[in-house]
């Protein structure tokens, strides 16, 4: 990363985002209001010891929860563990962002698409995030600075800002940073694919030094995933539509996650 100015502060940053919020639309709040909270065992118990396992393994960078693919009530049910991840890591101090895709964008334009409105949308509201947890100042590329930001115009064109932007982002954010994307499958098609895989390939390409872990749900596949992902990246939560009005046999709560901070946490 190539310094340009004996630093950037964040204050200039958070002057920046401020043109986008537009654009930066996450689902979270309406996730919360519309997810099931049941302490009911309805997640397959074996996805629960994947998610634990990519908390607790230092090699494990990337999960992908993979839910049934038909079905109106499992979309809650899988924003639902995006959800308790990114309240487990908040309750124990762990630095999180997260996005979850919506079936809408109030922002886009006629001729944009819903797939590409929900990937402006996702790095818009993840860089917005990460600027919120900088330091106070440190040393930066060309892209995080407020010239940089100005080329955020919600455009088709300023995709691959966003991404570069993300990508420095992520290089100065502190070690042990949790992001959870749930919905991915409504973002991907021919049309963003190679800017996912991109996106997906720059998570799994930071150093082990970073401890950067990245949790990604969706319902059903998801083609950016199954191109960048192997087996051991992803737990099968599909055995969710044994489920009817009864508990899942073999489930869990999504309370079932838990997570504590790592070293990487106290010497950040």
């Amino acid at each position: 990363m190539e310094d340009v100015d004996e630093c950037t502060t964040k204050s200039e940053l958070e002057r920046s985002i401020q043109l986008i919020a537009p654009c930066a639309e996450n689902g979270k709040d309406d996730a919360e209001l519309s997810s099931s909270w049941s302490r009911l065992p309805i997640v397959p118990g074996e996805v629960i010891v994947d998610i634990q396992r990519w908390v607790e393994s230092p090699d494990s960078k990337l999960i992908w929860v993979e839910g049934p693919a038909f079905g109106p009530s499992f979309d809650n049910v899988l924003s639902s563990i995006g959800l308790q991840v990114c309240a487990t890591a908040e309750g124990v101090d762990m630095q999180c962002v997260s996005f979850f895709a919506k079936d809408k964008y109030r922002f886009a334009s006629r001729d944009m698409s819903m797939q590409m409105a929900g990937l402006m949308a996702m790095l818009y509201s993840l860089i917005t995030q990460l600027v919120g947890m900088t330091r106070p100042t440190f040393r930066a590329s060309a892209s995080l600075t407020e010239d940089g930001f100005r080329k955020l115009d919600g455009t088709r064109q300023s995709i691959q800002v966003a991404l570069d932007i993300l990508r420095d982002l992520v290089s100065v954010a502190s070690p042990g940073l949790i992001c959870v994307i749930s919905g991915l499958d409504k973002v991907d098609s021919h049309e963003t694919l190679g800017t996912l895989m991109d996106m997906i390939e720059m998570f799994r390409g930071q150093s082990p030094e970073r401890a950067l872990k990245v949790m990604f749900v969706t319902r059903g596949n998801c083609r950016c995933l199954s191109r960048t992902t192997n087996m051991s990246q992803r737990s099968n939560a599909t055995r969710m539509v044994l489920r009817r009005s009864s508990p899942l046999p073999g489930g869990s709560a999504v309370q079932d996650i838990r997570m504590r901070a790592g070293p990487t946490q106290d010497s950040a």
